[in-house]
């Protein structure tokens, strides 16, 4: 979707982002940020790499990512976030109120083909993602 990549392209220390509206009041977004994945298992490590790693370097995993956005508005990865929406929100991006994202929440770890959110070719699996993360995505409404 065009709003997920976007989001992507203006914070790249985002892995992957799944746009969340359908038959709901508002669109939310759930977040992964970039981790290392473990060559064994396929899944990820929560270490940050790349361009997470870079933007508070004080944050060493994506746990720890998780919790400082969902219960820290001032931190460094939230306002780093929040300036991707802001600008995903804006006139430019969303042309209505029913493009724009009310509200985001970062995973812990990274979607992955192991994890059931993305096929063996990487797409997204909407709705076993969803599933999976009820409890988070209910609770931003």
């Amino acid at each position: 979707m065009p709003i997920e990549d976007k989001i992507k392209e203006l914070c790249p220390g985002v892995a992957n982002a799944m746009m969340i509206g359908d038959k709901r009041k508002y669109n939310v977004m759930l977040l992964t940020v970039k981790t290392v994945l473990d060559p064994e298992t396929g899944l990820s490590t929560g270490e940050l790499t790349g361009d997470a790693a870079r933007v508070d370097p004080s944050l060493t995993t994506s746990e720890q990512v998780a919790a400082a956005v969902n219960s820290d508005p001032s931190s460094i990865w939230a306002k780093y976030l929040n300036g991707g929406f802001e600008e995903v929100n804006s006139k430019r991006f969303a042309v209505s109120n029913a493009q724009k994202v009310q509200k985001f929440k970062v995973v812990p770890g990274d979607f992955s083909e192991k994890g059931g959110e993305l096929t063996a070719t990487l797409k997204l699996k909407r709705k076993p993602t969803e599933e999976k993360y009820k409890g988070v995505i209910d609770s931003m409404y």
